[in-house]
């Protein structure tokens, strides 16, 4: 464990260990009070990367969020980010999209042992963190936030994805995966890197209309299972995640209390937000309003 300063938080580097034993980087940013300087105990924000997304990339929101009083952890996936073992590549990577989905699950079940009995966790998940929701122990979660978040699956295209899509899905990915050895996206500015037995069941579920449940339909249940009060944010200029996929995925969550909420960037005075690009810092002016709920959970 080591710990760092920025100019707005204190930040905890750790590991931990998944199921298979391989490392979990954590990351924890807290505004360099301690416990007994609040009355009740901080709400603890987890956040969960997107598909292709290092931790690193939501470090100025993690900051931002500590700056507001609350606790945030950030992790990457086993085999992904500050979670590769030193010395290996992508290539190197044995975690599959299944090895993740039992990531989630020690992630939140070590911190909710870690933090101060009694604080609230929340799950804030980006694209591929809303799908990962419902492979955590959602019962030790007060509330969670989806955003750009969806089913992958082909069949909810709209817009020019309806053609790209399935080229990525039969073609692109495909090929790059058998000339790499891994998806080299960033390479190529096609989502980003993902490592190879990930793609791989990406693919096989992206080209189905019942995405995971085509290999897994036992993870319905999991996701009917979730009754913890969530919001889904999506932005109307994804280009990425249609209005269709997102609905969809928020059908999986049918016993959760959810609020969905459609933000157009041009009402906050944004020409484009896009896929992911709430989280970038140049977007910090219109974190307040995007995550105003977490202030009142």
């Amino acid at each position: 464990m080591n710990e760092a300063h920025s100019d707005t938080a204190q930040i905890t580097r750790s590991e931990i260990s998944a199921v298979n034993g391989e490392p979990i980087a954590l990351s924890r940013f807290a505004a360099g009070r301690s416990d007994a300087a609040f009355e009740t105990p901080p709400t603890i924000v987890i956040i969960a990367a997107a598909m292709a997304t290092r931790a690193s990339f939501y470090e100025s929101f993690a900051e931002w969020l500590a700056e507001q009083g609350f606790v945030v952890y950030t992790f990457d996936y086993q085999g992904y980010g500050a979670s590769m073992r030193p010395g290996t590549t992508l290539r190197d990577t044995k975690a599959s999209y299944s090895t993740w989905m039992t990531d989630v699950a020690v992630v939140v079940d070590h911190i909710a042992d870690a933090e101060p009995e009694g604080s609230p966790l929340h799950w804030l998940g980006q694209s591929l963190g809303g799908q990962l929701l419902a492979f955590t122990d959602t019962q030790k979660l007060h509330a969670a936030t989806v955003v750009a978040t969806g089913t992958g699956s082909m069949w909810f295209s709209s817009g020019k994805n309806v053609v790209l899509a399935p080229l990525m899905w039969f073609a692109i990915g495909p090929l790059l995966l058998r000339l790499y050895g891994y998806f080299p996206g960033a390479r190529y500015r096609v989502l980003g890197d993902v490592p190879p037995q990930v793609m791989r069941q990406w693919i096989r579920w992206c080209r189905n209309r019942n995405y995971m449940f085509a290999e897994f339909p036992e993870h319905r249940d999991r996701y009917a299972a979730v009754t913890t009060n969530i919001t889904s944010i999506r932005f109307t200029d994804d280009d990425t995640i249609s209005p269709k996929a997102t609905a969809e995925l928020e059908r999986w969550y049918s016993s959760a209390n959810l609020t969905r909420v459609a933000i157009d960037p041009a009402a906050l005075g944004v020409d484009h937000i896009g896929h992911i690009g709430v989280f970038h810092r140049r977007h910090r002016a219109i974190w307040p309003t995007v995550f105003g709920h977490l202030f009142n959970d």
